[in-house]
């Protein structure tokens, strides 16, 4: 979401000096624009050095909307008498109406430097800076406004615009919601939507933004955060979405971020129409770097790495304005058990969450200690509570502002911090920016490089990083033998019941992705419907999605000559071992490209479902071909779309094939590389070793090969 552009008052400054400009002055205050500027003209037709004249004129064309003007007029004042806190005031308002905001920001801060109590300049300065994300900087100088006239409502909206930006929503809904009392205005309801967002209140979020537009149904902020919350939020249904992003884009055709949450809304929905329409256009713009599509989307519309590398370091260049480090980090020393601490904002019911247990619980504490940073909402949950008692310490700082988060990260003396957010959800980027570790690594969460210096590693295995892609990522490259991927071990599969109790045939072959709704493409799907068809009596079991998806999926089955019934649509079950048992009533598992899938495969692996994968070039989409592998089934990897279609179908029709491949995922459920974390675990804590061992050395970060017995010596190549 976008922040509003800034706006500023110009005020003219008090009569200097003579009669002439007096009069003019007066004029001007009148609102006699045409007297005043015929007196300033003429006071500078007798004196061109006329500092009053330049800067009250200077003033004038910028309310009359002539900046270019206005600003020559301002310079040339301030080149005869530097050091007017006002005169750069109103040059920082019309540098910034004709877009040169870096420009802008000086002489802001110019002002405030003569003036330390212009707070009209404090507020202009925090608005801007909000529009130019970034946060600690905004938040510092809308601090000093609101120190000086709390009373205001200005001020305190702009202090909540800042707080929200800089990772203190709690703090910025306070300052937003006094405001509102007497600024009820456009800037206050997106406002309070953005931070109804950042803290998980989705519903209250959509109807500030719709409050927003009804105050102005042509602001481009309030419009693009209202079809955002109408789409890709929890409950939404993403038709509705659709159809806002179709408006939008009607009042305003070249929006780029509009665009790719069009594209993004049709994948949700399987409104193939749209996103066959829509979808070159928003690839070819995050080809050129526009800000069309966020990193994880982008992974799923795209598998071109080097595009998805430049939206990675697009992302994080907004996002992770470092913060400002206040104290050193400690030199790196030796250390017998390093502290690593895995900063994640899903210790929660999530994916992520159901995935690390083990990797906290299986670590040897005579190598590491376990530290859990979470940065993301507190759901309640088991899971929570679980993966907190399996950490050695654990700090939950996202309900802190960024900079204090970041300072008592500081303050914990690690040695290696693990990522496992990376570009997704409620992650802080901005804390790995500031470095809170001397050693960071980016794991297991984000499928793809951060794009940022702060990042030195990258952990990932020879699949998903083959040889020759290392130009693709920012970060040294730290292949686990293997694997990367993780899992818990702890939940296994429930009885489920028959297949009647899933709404699925007894007796039909069953084909199932139960991938998120954004990954299937139409190409994919059109491979699905073929596979269908050339399998007789064959079903395609999906994930709910949304009632629009459900109907456009069928509709496009029958297009095609399909029985639309054959496409089941599962319901919801309650526990992660009820949803595990439920995999086994399935056949085969088909995978979608671009983006594979990753901890759904690894749950159908677990299950005993072989996963028929299709690999592609990016990170995202080589996932599925590791986890085959290294779960022992290599041949279910496949390189192209009509080579995995043309498998689809020998499986289906090769009964007695497809009962190996179910009898080998049986036994090695608990000797399979994929799920010994036990292995894992003695492979990370040796890569996190040589990592620190690096650091303590003064040596950069270089490409790390970790053997299989995680015990040789570091790979120098």
């Amino acid at each position: 979401m976008t922040a509003l552009a800034p706006g500023a008052t110009t005020r003219p400054e008090p009569a200097r000096g003579t009669a002439a400009i007096a009069a003019a002055l007066a004029a001007h205050r009148a609102g006699q624009f045409a007297e005043a500027e015929r007196s300033y003209r003429a006071i500078l037709a007798q004196n061109p050095h006329h500092f009053d004249a330049l800067h009250l004129l200077g003033a004038l064309r910028a309310q009359q909307r002539d900046f270019a003007e206005s600003a020559k007029l301002i310079e040339r004042a301030l080149a005869l008498r530097p050091g007017v806190a006002l005169a750069h005031h109103n040059l920082g308002h019309a540098l910034t109406r004709l877009g040169r905001a870096a420009a802008a920001v000086e002489e802001y801060r110019k002002a405030v430097a003569i003036d330390a109590h212009a707070t009209d300049s404090w507020v202009a300065l925090a608005r801007l800076l909000v529009d130019l994300a970034r946060p600690f900087e905004a938040r510092e100088a809308a601090q000093r406004a609101a120190a000086q006239r709390p009373e205001s409502a200005l001020v305190q909206q702009t202090l909540g615009m800042a707080l929200a930006i800089s990772g203190d929503p709690a703090a910025a809904r306070r300052a937003l919601e006094c405001a509102a009392v007497e600024l009820d205005d456009l800037h206050t309801r997106n406002f309070l939507g953005i931070v109804g967002f950042l803290q998980g209140r989705y519903a209250d979020a959509a109807a500030h933004f719709a409050a927003a537009l009804e105050l102005d149904p042509d602001d481009v902020s309030a419009l693009t955060n209202h079809a955002h919350a109408l789409s890709d939020v929890p409950g939404a249904n993403a038709s509705d979405g659709l159809a806002a992003y179709r408006d939008f884009l009607a009042r305003h055709p070249g929006n780029f971020a509009a665009l790719g949450g069009l594209v993004h809304a049709a994948q949700l929905c399987g409104a193939w129409d749209d996103l066959l329409r829509h979808a070159p256009a928003v690839i070819d713009a995050i080809r050129q770097g526009h800000d069309a599509l966020q990193p994880i989307a982008a992974a799923s519309l795209v598998d071109e790495p080097d595009v998805l590398q430049r939206v990675s370091r697009h992302y994080v260049r907004r996002r992770a304005v470092a913060v400002p480090q206040r104290e050193p980090l400690p030199e790196p020393r030796p250390r017998a058990r390093l502290r690593v601490a895995y900063v994640s904002s899903n210790f929660s019911s999530h994916p992520v969450g159901h995935s690390i247990g083990d990797l906290f619980r299986l670590h040897d504490r005579a190598v590491v200690q376990v530290i859990g940073i979470s940065t993301g909402a507190n759901d309640a949950s088991d899971v929570r509570q679980s993966l907190i008692a399996a950490c050695d310490e654990f700090y939950d700082v996202a309900t802190l502002s960024s900079e204090a988060a970041a300072g008592v990260l500081r303050a914990l003396d690690l040695n290696v911090a693990v990522d496992l957010a990376g570009h997704t959800g409620e992650s802080r980027p901005e804390l790995l920016a500031t470095r809170i570790a001397p050693v960071q690594a980016n794991y297991f969460g984000f499928p793809g490089t951060w794009g940022h210096r702060c990042m030195d590693y990258l952990i990932a295995d020879g699949t998903v990083v083959p040889p020759g892609a290392e130009r693709w990522y920012d970060e040294a490259i730290v292949r686990l033998p293997d694997s990367y991927f993780v899992t818990d071990t702890t939940v296994r599969p429930a009885d489920f019941g028959p297949r009647a109790s899933a709404g699925l045939p007894e007796d039909a072959f069953v084909f199932a992705c139960f991938n998120t709704a954004h990954k299937v493409l139409p190409g994919v799907f059109d491979a699905w419907l073929r596979i269908l068809a050339a399998v007789p009596g064959s079903v395609l079991w999906l994930t709910p999605g949304s009632k629009a998806r459900a109907e456009n999926f069928r509709a496009v089955a029958a297009r095609s000559g399909l029985d639309p019934t054959r496409l089941v649509f599962a319901e919801r079950v309650p526990g992660r071992a009820e949803y595990l048992g439920r995999l086994r009533l399935a056949d085969l598992f088909l995978d979608t490209v671009p983006f594979n899938a990753h901890s759904t495969a690894r749950d159908a692996l677990w299950a005993g479902l072989p996963v028929l994968t299709c690999s592609g070039r990016s990170f995202a989409a080589r996932v599925g071909a590791s986890l085959v592998r290294a779960a022992g089934l290599p041949e279910l990897a496949t390189e192209s779309l009509e080579e995995y279609e043309a498998l689809a179908i020998q499986l289906a029709r090769s009964p007695g094939t497809l009962a190996e491949l179910r009898a080998r995922l049986q036994d090695p459920l608990r000797t399979a590389p994929l799920f010994d974390m036990h292995r894992r675990c003695r492979h990370l804590e040796w890569a996190y070793r040589a990592m620190h061992q690096r650091a303590v050395d003064g040596a950069p970060a270089q490409a790390l090969e970790v053997p299989p017995s995680g015990s040789a010596a570091v790979h120098d190549g």
